[in-house]
């Protein structure tokens, strides 16, 4: 078990760092999911893990898709080979902020995968190392999978309606 707080304690590395050390180390898999996504170093470490083997996945929430950094960054994650999805279930939001790496460890809390989350915000993050607790969120992950679609697919069906209500000029938004 292991914590951290943004702003970062004095004794303790950044939430941002053991991030990215989590990330580097992984071997078979990481998953993660995400309520608002846009942070460029979670992106290149997430793409060097697949440069290794390792597999990479992004769940995100659908409302969230709508801004153009989120999209942004999930272009580059799926360019390099990562794989991103959408969860198209009817809950309002999905508002998970959650990693999971190689049937080991989770990591949980209140940080959005963003700048503000990781550098601007007072958030906290628990890191798990159990594995019980593990298969827990592994079965959370695979049920909101289960009403997911691909982000290519997705991406595509929201900016057409997007422009059908007239959101397509507003900056906020991806543009294709």
């Amino acid at each position: 078990l292991e914590v951290c707080f943004v702003p970062a304690e004095p004794i303790k590395p950044p939430c941002i760092q053991i991030v990215l050390a989590e990330i580097h180390k992984a071997q078979s898999f990481v998953k993660l999911m995400a309520y608002s996504y846009s942070l460029d170093a979670v992106t290149a470490a997430l793409c060097a893990a697949v440069r290794k083997g390792v597999s990479c996945e992004i769940l995100m929430d659908k409302k969230s898709t709508r801004f153009k950094y989120t999209v942004v960054q999930l272009e580059k994650f799926t360019s390099c080979g990562g794989k991103a999805y959408v969860d198209n279930s009817s809950v309002p939001i999905a508002h998970n902020k959650i990693m999971m790496i190689d049937n080991t460890t989770v990591t949980t809390g209140s940080i959005n995968w963003s700048n503000n989350g990781f550098y601007k915000n007072a958030e906290n993050m628990i890191i798990l190392r159990n594995e019980s607790v593990f298969y827990d969120y592994m079965n959370y992950y695979n049920t909101r999978m289960k009403n997911s679609v691909p982000f290519k697919n997705f991406i595509l069906h929201e900016y057409i309606d997007t422009c059908k209500i007239d959101l397509c000029d507003r900056d906020e938004y991806y543009l294709f």
